[in-house]
């Protein structure tokens, strides 16, 4: 796999036939529309973390990224969250833990 870097008004390019993170997966196209749009449409506090998640190196940036834009970019309605049967609700960012160290939540 030949890679070939270039340098255009500062930015710097990657061009390869197959490129993957260290995980194997691809990442996305950032410059993608529905990808900018998203970014532009959200709170700016959140666009390092989800850009962050599109570059597919980061699984934690990821999950936060899923969750906040499944509540609506609220954090409270995260820490909140009672979808028990969502298979990241265990990984939620934000979680109240009870004196136990278990979630205080069901």
């Amino acid at each position: 796999m030949t890679s070939v870097i270039s340098q255009n008004n500062g930015s710097v390019r990657i061009n390869s036939a197959k490129r993957t993170t260290a995980r194997g997966r691809v990442p996305q196209n950032l410059s993608h529309p529905k990808i900018k749009n998203k970014l532009i449409a959200m709170p700016p506090a959140y666009r390092n973390c989800y850009t962050q998640a599109m570059k597919g190196n980061n699984l934690r940036a990821a999950i936060h990224s899923f969750c906040l834009e499944c509540v609506g970019w609220q954090r409270t309605e995260v820490t909140q969250c009672t979808s028990i049967s969502c298979p990241l609700y265990p990984y939620r960012p934000y979680q109240i833990v009870n004196n136990e160290g278990k979630n205080a939540h069901p």
